[in-house]
């Protein structure tokens, strides 16, 4: 039996080369979130990684992007924190 529910919401503002993210991500419902294989992501989900797919998990997203083309063209430098 599959019960639940997804809601995402993900905010991205940029500033010169930085863009700056927040979102969260909750799952309601008494079964695991399906994946396709039980690790392909879905293409609406906010965090990709697969793990955040637990029965009444809330997770939290933040990211931090640069463009660093004005050291290597084409540069970008991610980071990602998700609890």
């Amino acid at each position: 039996n599959v019960d639940n529910q997804y809601y995402g919401l993900l905010q991205e503002v940029g500033y010169g080369a930085n863009t700056f993210g927040v979102g969260i991500q909750k799952i309601h419902g008494e079964s695991d979130f399906p994946m396709l294989d039980g690790g392909v992501p879905v293409l609406s989900y906010i965090h990709w990684t697969g793990i955040f797919n637990k029965a009444n998990e809330l997770a939290y997203h933040f990211t931090f992007n640069h463009d660093a083309s004005w050291l290597v063209p084409g540069l970008n430098v991610l980071v990602r924190y998700v609890d």
